[in-house]
């Protein structure tokens, strides 16, 4: 709002004869645009306690539309019509990149036939074309996850009150080494199958840049500056503790954590992590982030799909831009920008007939007809 209101009062300055304003249609549609690096890739290893709570309340609430979500020809065309509003909003999204054009146009297919299936049949559990999409691309899939979430406010608007998180990482001293090495081996399995020898497995390595401020990757064979790499390798950080550990307990076979972290200090922030971790269901991240074939944006992908952020487009090599509340209500679509303050009943009325306007939207229109973008 503010940048709309600085761009308007810059051009009437310039020209104030022909200035003119943008549309009210224009200013939702345009969102606020924002470029992701890899500062938010290293959050997400450094926060996995925040990561796994995010990604729980996401799967609970999928978990809760599916299991008690009603359906009944209402329901289904009211689905229906949003995947047509995403087939839609695809088609707008004007990307210069190859790559994720033909990305959207793949998508745009799948939820064709997301669309075909449901005409075609009266559907009684949303398991059912759930279970159908699981055979589509994964970005069918999520758009689908997202229009059912959308049928069903009542199921999920009480999950965001869960989702902060107090970050303890705690050390169980006391926790026999024996249980640590089957938590490793159990939670932990994808760490161990990680082929450290093959130099393939170690080629990038993670370097806070001056020139940059944030993070930045580096290859080993062509840039200096290894030795100063962040602590951002988790799965190696595991196997090497699991290696110490074995042949630790090899001569000490009845020892606890604490007799082995004495000997090797070094491992208390990696042990420090496997005992928080362990329990958890997501969280960490399950890739070498130091191979040569690993993607880091990748991992600014799941990020900004938390975070809500739409048309998504790979800027650099480690930086993605994307848009943030397209089609959101503007300042002056609520109703305290437009009447004098109210009080009681009233104020609650005004604020329920602004949801029940407003609320619905994902995936916005492109304004079609040029001369209505002005006014």
């Amino acid at each position: 709002h503010a940048s709309v209101d600085i761009a308007e009062e810059m051009a009437r300055l310039r020209f104030p004869d022909q200035a003119v304003t943008l549309s009210t249609d224009l200013k939702r549609y345009i969102g606020i645009g924002n470029t992701t690096e890899l500062d938010m890739a290293r959050y997400m290893i450094n926060h996995p306690l925040i990561l796994n709570r995010w990604i729980e309340c996401r799967e609970t609430a999928i978990a809760r539309v599916l299991a008690g979500g009603k359906v009944d020809a209402d329901y289904q065309h009211r689905l229906e019509m949003l995947l047509m509003r995403a087939r839609a909003y695809l088609r707008n999204s004007l990307c210069d990149e190859p790559a994720q054009r033909d990305a959207d146009s793949q998508v745009s297919a799948d939820l064709r036939v997301l669309l075909s299936y449901s005409r075609a049949y009266a559907l009684d559990s949303w398991v059912t074309l759930y279970s159908r999409a699981r055979s589509l691309g994964p970005g069918a899939q999520e758009i689908l996850n997202s229009c059912l979430l959308e049928l069903y406010p009542e199921l999920v608007d009480d999950l965001p009150e869960s989702l902060s998180e107090t970050e303890n990482y705690d050390i169980k001293p006391e926790q026999p080494l024996r249980a640590l090495k089957s938590w490793i081996e159990d939670s932990y399995d994808w760490a161990l199958a990680l082929d450290f020898d093959d130099p393939e497995s170690q080629r990038r390595f993670w370097y806070r840049s001056t020139r940059y401020e944030g993070p930045q990757v580096g290859d080993v064979t062509v840039d200096t500056g290894v030795e100063k790499q962040m602590n951002l390798a988790i799965g190696h950080r595991v196997q090497e503790c699991y290696d110490y550990l074995c042949d630790y307990l090899e001569s000490n076979p009845d020892d606890h954590v604490a007799h082995f972290l004495v000997q090797f200090p070094v491992l208390r922030s990696i042990v420090r992590r496997i005992q928080t971790m362990s329990p958890t269901r997501f969280g960490d991240i399950r890739v070498n982030v130091l191979d040569a074939n690993c993607n880091p944006t990748q991992l600014l992908h799941c990020w900004l799909s938390i975070t809500g952020a739409e048309k998504r487009h790979l800027e650099q090599d480690c930086a993605i831009s994307n848009i943030l509340f397209q089609g959101a209500p503007t300042v002056s679509d609520l109703p305290i920008a437009q009447e004098p303050a109210k009080s009681g009943n009233q104020a609650s009325d005004d604020a329920r007939i602004c949801a029940a306007r407003f609320d619905d939207w994902s995936f916005p229109s492109l304004p079609s007809e040029p001369d209505a973008l002005f006014e």
